[in-house]
């Protein structure tokens, strides 16, 4: 079924008694009155073939498997979503890790928050700096580039443009550290959200790896519940840590040896061999570049080659992060 959509990529099935299943085994056989769940660019666009529209070449398995790691966080500034941000945290990480967050002028509810997380959250060290991140010396002093992540949570402003103009000029002063002490950064990705999608350009240039566009975000999942109400079983289940959830896996997992190049069905192949679906590709030098997508070319024609290198990524629909 995988290589029977021109535009699409299959993720599940839904059963006629409602029971969705997100990356069932590969051998389940579909009945006839049951949905499929499957990722494309527009709904008019998807079109079942009888025949396989690519052909996957047969490529060995490289059979490692990521092993998970102590990570070091840091967090600038707070809000209501910091305690559910490092709860969801918790549920991934091993023992040992841990999380610096840094907030001006805490008020005591959330010193009081932040100090029960701590001890509630056994695999986790949480401490608390109550420090002004827009100060050199404060992030200076955090070390920034000895972090795995580095999280930058805006308040609760009202005004979209005031918290983005926070955001940015934090953005700005950590670029400025990080460069400076490059030779002592490991790779440190920046993580933030943005409140006013007309600021996406300018937080990109910031070189900030990962960011949300909240207003867009929440209101696409909107439309997508509202056009399919069970869409909303979809979301919980990919972003519980439960089950199957979305990763990015470095291409040096499935090959030891790279081949010259990759075909899309070629990438589906492998990740079928790790019991996994492909969904799309990241190429990591293109990560900064907004035109290119920031590197994810999104469901591409299967038949399309790619030359890639180890630390190209596929993003696939797996039980864990190994």
């Amino acid at each position: 079924m995988l290589y029977r959509f021109p535009d699409g990529v299959l993720m599940g099935i839904r059963r006629s008694d409602g029971q969705l299943l997100i990356k069932p085994d590969t051998n389940t056989e579909l009945a006839d009155d049951d949905d499929v769940l499957i990722l494309a660019q527009d709904d008019s666009t998807i079109e079942f073939k009888r025949r396989a529209i690519a052909k996957a070449n047969e490529h060995p398995l490289h059979e490692l498997r990521l092993e998970q790691r102590i990570e070091n966080e840091l967090i600038i500034g707070w809000n209501l979503k910091g305690v559910v941000i490092v709860r969801e945290y918790a549920e991934y990480v091993v023992e040992g890790s841990r999380i610096d967050v840094i907030i001006k002028d805490p008020s005591p509810k959330t010193v009081r928050g932040i100090e029960q997380l701590n001890q509630e959250l056994e695999q986790l060290t949480i401490q608390l700096h109550q420090k002004d991140p827009l100060l050199p010396d404060t992030i200076l002093e955090s070390k920034p580039g000895t972090r795995d992540n580095i999280i930058i949570i805006g308040g609760e402003q009202a005004d979209p443009e005031k918290a983005d103009a926070y955001t940015i000029l934090l953005l700005l002063l950590l670029r400025g550290v990080l460069a400076e002490h490059a030779q002592e950064t490991v790779n440190t990705r920046l993580i933030t959200k943005v409140m006013d999608s007309s600021n996406r350009s300018l937080i990109a240039q910031t070189g900030v790896k990962d960011f949300i566009i909240s207003n867009r975000f929440i209101s696409m999942l909107i439309a997508q519940v509202s056009e399919e109400p069970d869409m909303r079983n979809v979301y919980e289940q990919l972003f519980d840590e439960d089950g199957s959830q979305i990763y990015l896996k470095p291409l040096s997992v499935y090959f030891d040896d790279m081949p010259e190049s990759l075909s899309f069905a070629d990438c589906m192949a492998i990740a079928l061999k790790r019991d996994e679906i492909c969904l799309s590709i990241k190429i990591k030098e293109l990560e900064l570049k907004k035109d290119e997508n920031f590197g994810v070319q999104l469901v591409p024609d299967k038949k399309k080659t790619y030359q890639l290198n180890g630390d190209d990524c596929l993003i696939v629909l797996a039980e864990d992060e190994a």
